[in-house]
């Protein structure tokens, strides 16, 4: 009786604990289900541009999402900002932990303009969602809070405008981190960026962001040279997390990477993915269940080769360049009389590396040249944009052509120097460039440290293989580095190195100079006896450089981009109200054919390779109607503005000009004052209700002159646009003044 009663609570006990395992696999299924509902919902709002019925629907949906969690939140909107304006907001939610030390994570509610409706970040916000409703439960040790961002997206240089107004009001009394979740959809790959413009995110911070990602089974990558990019300040565009790290916030951004087909993610994929970063978020959480580190490693280097990661911290990369140097001043004190014959040799004929430096400029300058020539000729100045890495071979071979060619001089200049000094020359240039890299940021020179070590084991050996081996390792990780500039791709840094006349071909020639050394060393290792057999093999090489050249200037010149994609083309239509003006600027990368515009009042044809025209119209549509009323009291004169405009512009601008210092009492924008007080300009934001009220204050006695801009991405009038493969986009900016002149 007693078995049979201990069998029952055995098998009442495993019920129960399927039971709970089973309820606790459907919550975390219902979970997923709710980011998958909440990211249909919020796609249901698209476009949700700044200032958009659509932000302003998805806003809707967040402070409902909230208040039925029943968390604590704060609305914060842009009418007070310093400097800037939008009609967005930002929601913060706060999810106290026994831990004031805070892990911020923030969200922007907005999208790109143009992006398509598949991209279009609702991820993010559900995201968001779920992870104030997770952790409103689990309670986590650290203070968690969640930041969901409005006017995070636009061209002027005042943007991010959500991140900058939260940092203005925000002053921490504990230390911080934050993830800046920035995805379109479900990426392949999640890319953890971390840095920005003159910037990077602290060593730590990148170390358990990767272990927790690699721990879930979450495939994600670090660039580790787009850190030495961010260093550098050559990053082409402005990340999200540049504020925060500008003001000491230790941030990473994650974003994702995309294939370039349009290959749909299936259901089960998405809920698979999703499961797999709550799991790796879970797993941070826990690394920093006690805090964040105070230290803040700028100079960590991080490396990735396929599937191979390691992160080298400050201290650790500064041993092995002690190490290294230590064991270069153990061979000088060990072997002193070959270092002073080294250094013998080489203050001896000195004269050959400047000599050898001018030769490789000349040669990358000439290459230069023949790019430039070959852009000219298509009349596609960016073409280098789309091609890099063919502009980049042809300017190598190019270049490399040249340099042989020049050296075949040798024979009437004094060029027969002995074989060592080539070898010990490069050493020590790489050891030069390794000490002053070095002053100038530690984190660079680890390119010129791993040549050194090889170009050493260079200078020791008499075999040839082994010379020929270190001369392949040598420039190993600058090489990784240049794959990795055409990858990203860094605009900036491919800008300097193919089409730039002086600095970056300048710079070319100081990094390739020891390396070029080398070569020529090992060349005479190399050298055929017979001097009939040199004569064949050189004639080799010169045909086979001038034929890979011709073939690659022949696909350039030859080459259409607009074959499997239309070709795009930029109008931009300029009205002023007051003179009547109608001009007309169209902008394409690459010369256009014939293009026809007809709109109701007015049309023209423009049928000529100039990327850049314009056009004058004298039949211009009524679009921008502007009232006024003044009332004066105090000697102070009350404006109001109501800006009328047809259709929906997005930017509305207004500014103020006088002969006159200008005073602002009070307005209903934010405004700015010019530094010679003679101008002001009032801050409107994106996607402005229309009509348009402005109200501000100004002395009595003074004359204004408001000039007022709208600006459309979708013109309030018909226009029909006939053209070949293009793909057009018109942009329209119609302008207006009003003056109101001062009391005598």
């Amino acid at each position: 009786m007693q078995k049979l009663i201990f069998f029952f609570i055995f098998l009442f006990s495993v019920i129960s604990l399927l039971a709970q395992t089973q309820g606790k696999t459907t919550a975390a299924y219902k979970d997923i289900e709710k980011i998958l509902s909440d990211i249909e919902t919020l796609s249901s709002f698209y476009p949700r541009k700044e200032g958009s019925q659509g932000e302003r629907e998805a806003i809707d949906y967040i402070v409902a999402r909230l208040n039925s969690l029943g968390v604590k939140y704060r609305i914060e909107d842009f009418a007070g900002m310093d400097g800037g304006h939008s009609f967005s907001k930002n929601i913060e939610v706060t999810l106290e932990g026994t831990n004031p030390e805070t892990l911020l994570f923030a969200v922007p509610i907005n999208h790109n303009e143009g992006v398509k409706l598949e991209r279009d970040g609702s991820i993010n916000i559900a995201i968001a969602l779920a992870l104030i409703e997770k952790l409103s439960i689990t309670k986590p040790s650290l203070t968690v809070k969640v930041l969901f961002l409005g006017a995070e997206f636009g061209e002027e240089p005042e943007y991010p405008l959500g991140t900058r107004q939260f940092l203005a009001s925000f002053y921490p009394e504990s230390k911080i981190a934050v993830l800046y979740i920035r995805f379109q959809s479900f990426p392949h790959r999640v890319l953890i960026r971390c840095g920005a413009r003159g910037e990077v995110s602290p060593y730590w911070l990148i170390e358990s962001c990767s272990r927790a990602m690699e721990s879930s089974g979450m495939d994600f990558q670090v660039q580790g040279n787009e850190n030495q990019i961010f260093r550098l300040d050559l990053e082409d565009e402005k990340s999200h997390i540049e504020l925060f790290l500008k003001n000491d916030y230790p941030a990473v951004e994650l974003e994702g990477y995309y294939s370039d087909s349009e290959t749909k993610v299936e259901e089960s994929e998405k809920r698979e993915w999703l499961k797999t970063f709550f799991n790796s978020m879970d797993q941070f959480l826990n690394y920093h269940d006690e805090g964040f580190p105070d230290r803040w490693d700028r100079h960590y280097l991080f490396f990735t080769l396929k599937d191979f990661r390691l992160i080298i911290s400050e201290k650790g990369y500064v041993l092995a360049l002690i190490i290294t140097l230590s064991l270069l001043l153990g061979y000088a004190v060990i072997f002193p009389a070959r270092v002073n014959r080294y250094l013998k040799i080489i203050g001896k004929n000195f004269w050959f590396i400047p000599l050898l430096f001018l030769i490789i400029s000349f040669s990358l300058f000439t290459s230069t040249f023949m790019i430039r020539g070959l852009l000219l000729l298509r009349y596609f100045p960016d073409l280098w944009q789309r091609l890099p890495l063919y502009f980049f071979l042809l300017k190598l071979f190019t270049s490399l052509l040249i340099f042989f060619l020049i050296m075949k001089l040798r024979r009437i200049l004094p060029f027969s120097i002995k074989g060592s000094f080539y070898s010990s020359s490069a050493l020590f240039l790489l050891l030069l460039n390794l000490l002053l890299v070095s002053a100038f940021n530690i984190s660079l020179s680890y390119y010129f440290l791993w040549a050194f070590f090889w170009t050493f084991i260079f200078t020791l050996t008499a075999n040839r293989a082994i010379k020929s081996l270190c001369l392949v390792l040598s420039p190993l990780w600058l090489i990784v580095a240049l794959y990795d500039i055409f990858t990203i791709p860094a605009l900036e840094i491919l800008k300097r190195l193919l089409v730039s006349w002086v600095w970056g071909n300048l710079l070319l020639a100081f990094i390739l100079l020891p390396f070029v050394l080398l070569t020529i060393r090992l060349s005479r290792l190399f050298r055929h006896p017979e001097r009939s057999k040199q004569r064949i093999i050189s004639g080799t090489f010169y045909v086979t450089f001038s034929f890979i050249i011709l073939v690659l200037s022949s696909y350039i010149y030859f080459y259409n981009p607009w074959i499997e994609e239309p070709q795009p083309v930029s109008i931009f239509e300029e009205i002023n109200m007051d003179s009547q003006e109608h001009l007309v600027s169209v902008e394409s990368p690459a010369p256009v054919g014939e293009i026809r515009v007809k709109g109701e009042e007015y049309s023209y044809k423009i049928s000529e390779r100039a990327t850049t025209r314009l056009v004058e119209i004298h039949k211009n549509p009524a679009i921008l109607e502007v009232k006024s009323k003044t009332s004066s009291f105090l000697n102070r004169r009350h404006i109001i503005l109501e800006i009328n405009p047809a259709g929906t512009p997005e930017i509305i601008k207004v500014d103020i000009f006088s002969e006159s210092d200008i005073i602002i009492f009070d307005a209903n924008f934010p405004f700015s004052l010019y530094p010679e007080m003679q101008s002001a300009k009032i801050h409107i934001g994106r996607n402005p209700p229309v009509p348009l009220k402005v109200e501000l204050t100004l002395p009595e006695d003074i004359a204004v002159d408001f000039q007022i801009e709208a600006q459309y991405r979708k013109l309030p009038y018909p226009v029909e646009i006939e053209g070949g493969n293009m793909s057009f986009t018109i942009q329209l900016k119609v302008k207006k003044s009003i003056t109101f002149s001062g009391s005598s």
